[in-house]
Parts: C-alpha cells; sequence; structure tokens
C-alpha cells in the first residue's frame, strides 16, 4: 500500500473515529462540546494534508515536502 493510499485511509478512519466519539459523548453536554473544536481542528489539518497529498499525487514531491513544512500545519498539529 502506497503512500497515497494509506492517506486515505487514514482520513476514512479519523472520520469514523470522530462520528463514534460524537455518539459516545451524546448524552453528556461537557464532553460532547468538547468533540467539536476537535472535530474542526481535524478537518483544517486534513485540508492542509489533502493539498500535500495534491502535490504528491501530481508528482511534485518537493512541492509536497514544502507545504508539509508550513507554519500553519504544524500549528494545526499542535492544537490537536
Amino acid at each position: 500500500e502506497g503512500l497515497v493510499e494509506q492517506f486515505d485511509a487514514a482520513q476514512r478512519r479519523v472520520s469514523e473515529g470522530l462520528a463514534r466519539l460524537e455518539t459516545l459523548t451524546a448524552d453528556n453536554p461537557v464532553q460532547a462540546a468538547r468533540v467539536a473544536p476537535l472535530r474542526a481542528a481535524t478537518e483544517r489539518l486534513r485540508d492542509e494534508l489533502a493539498t500535500v497529498m495534491a502535490h504528491r499525487r501530481q508528482g511534485t514531491i518537493d512541492d509536497a515536502l514544502a507545504q508539509a513544512r508550513a507554519v500553519a500545519l504544524r500549528e494545526l498539529r499542535r492544537e490537536i
């Protein structure tokens, strides 16, 4: 399995995990309130990583690496 396929599979697992977390916390408003910011942060990170993977899919590894090193991406990782 290549990098692109691993990324796609990971995206599905994260989405499924967040959906499960929402289900598990639905009966507890305090916990449920924490899920929304987590989902928002992971979606922003997913979007940034999707840009990196788009560069990789086009075969421009240098562009993908430059994108991966962007400050915004590092900040999103810290936020999560």
